[in-house]
């Protein structure tokens, strides 16, 4: 019974002989009880950790599996990104985006040419700054297809590496749309756009 886990005679023997513990250490079979139940934990345990051992070993399969799913969707977004970018290169989307830009912008700069304010006037007239409202919509339209990554800024700006590109560049955009500026000084937002951004 003790050898298929059945401790119960065992803990009888344990109990009675732990009532007097010194005497039936030396002259009873309080010893042998506990060398008993060390050598059935000692058992359970190498039992428990074979099982353990077992399931590890069916399991390892899995476990590889497991291991390699990080880093093949690391590989497979970074493909796909890249995928996605050379298409958008090869696809005439960078010309069509930039032509796009570069004929709003010009007609931005030709506006603000005609309708001159030099004199510091308080800003550009109502015609005006509701025509360049309407240009810079489709500016900020074409924008959109800018990237915005510190990779793309320095394929868009040539040495330059500004961090997020289409957010500067919607910052001047917001300062065209202002009323608070006056024709020149939109006129000097215009011309930083061209110092700062290569594509114009």
């Amino acid at each position: 019974r003790v050898e298929s886990g059945d401790l119960s005679d065992v803990m009888r023997v344990y109990a009675r002989e732990v009532q007097h513990p010194l005497r039936n250490a030396v002259f009873g079979d309080l010893v042998q009880a506990m060398l008993i139940q060390v050598q059935k934990v000692k058992v359970d345990v190498g039992q428990t950790m074979a099982a353990l051992d077992k399931l590890l070993k069916s399991n390892e399969l899995n476990f590889l599996l497991l291991s390699t799913v990080p880093a093949t969707l690391t590989a497979f977004v970074s493909a796909r990104w890249m995928l996605t970018r050379l298409a958008w290169w090869l696809g005439g989307g960078s010309r069509l985006t930039t032509s796009s830009i570069q004929s709003t912008m010009r007609d931005i700069d030709r506006l603000l040419n005609i309708d001159r304010d030099d004199d510091g006037g308080s800003g550009l007239a109502a015609i005006t700054q509701g025509r360049l409202i309407c240009l810079t919509h489709y500016l900020r339209h074409h924008a959109a297809g800018l990237p915005n990554s510190a990779s793309g800024s320095a394929a868009w700006l040539g040495t330059r590496t500004l961090p997020h590109m289409r957010t500067l560049f919607f910052q001047d955009i917001r300062d065209l749309e202002s009323a608070q500026l006056t024709g020149l000084q939109k006129r000097n937002v215009v011309e930083r756009m061209y110092r700062t951004f290569r594509f114009l």
